[in-house]
C-alpha cells in the first residue's frame, strides 16, 4: 500500500509538491530553502528520509517507496519547476502549418481540462476553485501540472474495477 507516500507527496495542505510550489513563487526562493521546509516540516513522517550520509542532507532527501528509498538531490529542483520551456515549445506548435501539430494545443492547458472535471477528489482537495485560484495567483508550475495528473491518475484507479 503506497497511501502514506501519495500523501507525502500530494496531500494538501502541506505536502512535498505544494512546498515546491510555494518556493517558486517566492523571489528568493531556492533549493536550499525547500530542502529546510522539508525536513522541518516531515521530519517525523514514517516515509521521508533526510538522506542516508549525514554530510549530504544539504543536498538530498528521500522517500520510502513500497520499493525501497529513493534518494532526490534537490540541485535545480526551483528552478527545473519554474520552467517556462513548455510555453515555447506550444508557442512553436501554434505556428504550424499542420492542422493536426496546432491541434496537440489543445492539451495545452492542463488545469482548465481537469477544473471541469469539477472536483477530481470527494475530499475537495482540488476543487474547481482550488483550480481557478491557481491560476489566476500565479503561472503553474511543472509540479502543478504533476499534481493534477497524479489525481486525476488516482480517481481513475479509485474508480477501476
Amino acid at each position: 500500500d503506497n497511501t502514506r507516500c501519495l500523501e507525502l507527496i500530494d496531500k494538501p495542505p502541506r505536502c512535498l509538491l505544494k512546498l515546491l510550489t510555494e518556493q517558486c513563487h517566492m523571489p528568493q526562493g531556492s533549493d536550499k530553502a525547500y530542502l529546510t521546509n522539508l525536513h522541518t516540516e516531515f521530519e517525523t513522517h514514517q516515509d521521508f528520509v533526510k538522506g542516508d550520509d549525514r554530510r549530504k542532507w544539504d543536498k538530498e532527501f528521500g522517500i520510502k517507496h513500497y520499493a525501497g528509498v529513493v534518494l532526490y538531490n534537490v540541485a535545480g529542483f526551483v528552478d527545473k519547476n519554474r520552467d517556462s520551456q513548455q510555453d515555447v515549445f506550444f508557442d512553436i506548435l501554434l505556428n504550424s502549418k499542420s492542422a493536426f501539430v496546432r491541434s496537440l494545443c489543445e492539451f495545452r492547458d492542463l488545469q482548465s481540462k481537469v477544473a471541469k472535471l469539477g472536483d477530481v477528489k470527494g475530499d475537495n482537495s482540488f476543487s474547481r476553485g482550488t483550480v481557478k485560484r491557481l491560476t489566476n495567483r500565479a503561472k503553474p508550475t511543472v509540479s502543478d501540472a504533476f499534481r493534477l495528473q497524479l489525481q486525476v491518475l488516482v480517481l481513475v484507479l479509485e474508480n477501476t474495477n
